[in-house]
């Protein structure tokens, strides 16, 4: 239920960002950082810069938002690093030649035309709402999703993983997913997308799913580099069903109530194979993600 491959991401400096002090006036004036930050490349930038390597240069300010449009901007040292927040994609240029991180990968071309093939792959809604999820923090998530994420910021489990995904500025939404992927997240565009099947599921049945994907995100804010090894791949499956059948069992209960659809069916089998033997079942996951867990 993952989405990352092979981009490096650095949400964890999002995260300080957000946390940190205010700088001087003037300070943000020259380069827009706050506090003691210096010029880098966060979030999709760094994953973008991780591709194109001295295509990009070196940032010469920090990220700051564009009020003409609602982009975010960064000059480099050889052009200019931009969000593109209709196409929902990182791109950098150099005023004629043109680089975004797509769904697919990298996506060049030259002139003022983009692909429309940037728009496409289950892009973020334009409308969300801003759930609160707990210590002053919200949670942008598409509409529907909004009493799902109410509800699970009244779990112990889930509660934090919704902050942490609030502070790196996650979004939460529905998309169109393979039949066996009920959800996966996506650092390099800092969301979680859920199957739209499971909107004709009961509210109490996308906890479990959301509280998983949720767990890959703040696994892959506290250590990215670790998640893109064999090892650290399995140990964020492994901590992602863990928080999948914990929160399933505060919903329902310890004591499980008879499943009504096959999800509850998997959520219980899920919550009934870690209570009796953990081991084996993160045994079970290193076959079951051995392909996928692969470096590369």
């Amino acid at each position: 239920m993952r989405a990352v491959a092979t981009i490096v991401s650095t949400l964890a400096a999002l995260l300080l960002l957000l946390v940190g002090t205010a700088a001087p006036a003037a300070a943000q004036r020259a380069d827009f950082c706050a506090g003691a930050e210096t010029p880098h490349f966060a979030n999709g930038f760094a994953d973008l810069k991780a591709v194109l390597g001295e295509t990009m240069g070196q940032p010469l300010e920090c990220e700051h938002p564009n009020t003409a449009n609602g982009d975010t901007l960064q000059q480099t040292t050889l052009g200019l690093s931009f969000y593109d927040h209709t196409a929902n994609t990182p791109q950098f240029t150099d005023g004629w030649n043109h680089w975004a991180l797509g769904p697919a990968g990298v996506v060049a071309w030259t002139g003022d035309q983009a692909p429309a093939a940037l728009l496409a792959s289950n892009p973020i809604p334009p409308e969300t709402q801003c759930v609160q999820v707990g210590g002053g923090t919200c949670l942008r998530t598409e509409v529907e999703l909004a009493d799902t994420l109410t509800m699970l910021a009244q779990t112990h489990t889930a509660a934090p993983l919704l902050r942490i995904a609030g502070l790196a500025g996650y979004v939460i939404h529905y998309g169109d997913l393979a039949a066996a992927t009920l959800g996966l997240f996506r650092p390099s565009r800092g969301d979680v997308v859920l199957n739209s099947v499971l909107k004709t599921y009961p509210t109490i049945d996308r906890g479990p799913v959301l509280a998983h994907e949720l767990q890959h995100v703040t696994d892959w804010i506290v250590d990215s580099r670790a998640l893109r090894t064999e090892r650290g791949c399995l140990a964020t499956e492994t901590n992602a069903f863990h928080t999948e059948a914990a929160t399933w069992s505060e919903l329902v209960g310890t004591t499980r109530r008879p499943a009504a659809n096959d999800l509850e069916r998997e959520f219980n089998a899920i919550a009934n194979a870690l209570a009796k033997d953990p081991s084996a079942f993160a045994d079970r996951l290193s076959t079951v993600y051995h392909d996928e867990c692969q470096p590369g």
